[in-house]
């Protein structure tokens, strides 16, 4: 490989970093979004329980994949 040739190469690998940086640092968090509220019973009482969340997996727009997952909160005053 000629000396030109190498630096030719050089350049080209340098430039391929700087791309390939550039592209992860332009990739950004999704925006959360945060549910507030109160949860009544029927008859107008404040309620208290367990929330349960869960979702299969699956491959997100983005291509990303997201695994299988359940989540549990507890909230309110809950009997023992």
């Amino acid at each position: 490989m000629s000396h030109s040739g190498r630096h030719t190469w050089r350049l080209f690998c340098w430039a391929l970093c700087l791309v390939f940086v550039a592209n992860r640092a332009s990739s950004q968090t999704p925006q959360l979004t945060t549910v507030s509220d109160t949860v009544f019973r029927a008859d107008g009482s404040p309620a208290a329980g367990t929330l349960l969340i869960s979702w299969p997996a699956f491959t997100a727009a983005g291509g990303a994949t997201v695994a299988a997952e359940a989540r549990a909160w507890l909230w309110g005053q809950t009997e023992a």
